[in-house]
């Protein structure tokens, strides 16, 4: 049996800490780059640079050498990037990422996180343009289980645009916003939902996102946050809607913002 190669055993390592949403402080990323320096070379080392940088959440630098990483196509180096961005760098981040990278490998995991993100942030041209290249890559028996998703997503959406009554740029500005202040509070976003129901004398038109967030008193500061964002735009106003930012974890409550 051969001897796990000293590189090889950094990789898993790292990827382990990534996984389990370890960071690392100032100190260790100089423990790790004398390793990677030590026993990396080329692009191999570019990607372990960007990975370890990653992990010291300075985003920037890691951008940097996973680019340099892959000046050669490389569909695992693209996944490690990925990884780094989705986990601790920007939705807005992770969004351009997924979708330059869904475009410039043919895969099934790029183009499923390209759909997720474009949900996140209502782009409904590019939900469907990623879901229909995830369909392509997928087996016969998946197809019709994701046509069917796509179909519902792309419904709850519309609808809860009509039921505002947002066009669709302002109901893409909407989820930016929103989007925007969970990154800017250093949360990710898990999911989002839409609630839409005019069949009661009061309509509930609800725009649900889930976040890692589990702290009621963070959460509710995050949905006061949101109602101020809001109130700065004057073509929220009238609009019938809400908007709830929630914890995964936990059933900590708050005011919906909303605009009626």
């Amino acid at each position: 049996m051969q001897p796990i190669h000293k590189s090889e055993e950094l990789l898993s390592k790292m990827a382990s800490m990534l996984q389990s949403g370890q960071t690392i402080d100032d100190m260790s990323l100089m423990r790790y780059i004398n390793d990677i320096n030590k026993y990396f070379s080329g692009l191999e080392k570019n990607y372990a640079l960007g990975i370890a940088y990653g992990l010291n959440k300075n985003i920037q630098k890691s951008i940097y050498y996973f680019e340099l990483a892959l000046q050669v196509p490389n569909g695992d180096y693209a996944l490690g990037y990925l990884s780094i961005i989705c986990n601790l760098g920007s939705t807005r981040q992770a969004r351009e990422l997924s979708a330059r990278l869904a475009t410039e490998y043919e895969s099934k995991i790029f183009a499923k996180f390209a759909f997720q993100y474009s949900l996140f942030f209502a782009d409904l041209k590019m939900m469907g343009v990623f879901m229909t290249q995830w369909i392509k890559l997928s087996l016969n028996e998946e197809r019709m289980k994701l046509q069917e998703e796509l179909k519902k997503a792309s419904s709850a959406l519309s609808k809860f645009r009509d039921m505002a009554g947002f066009s669709q740029p302002e109901t893409e500005m909407l989820s930016g916003i929103i989007m925007d202040l969970i990154d800017d509070n250093n949360y990710q976003v898990l999911s989002v939902e839409y609630i839409s129901d005019n069949r009661f004398d009061e309509p509930i038109n609800s725009y649900m996102v889930t976040t890692n967030c589990s702290t009621a008193s963070t959460l509710a500061d995050m949905n006061m946050d949101l109602a101020f964002k809001f109130a700065d735009h004057e073509e929220f106003l009238g609009k019938k809607f809400s908007v709830y930012i929630k914890g995964s974890d936990s059933d900590a409550g708050s005011e919906a913002s909303s605009c009626q």
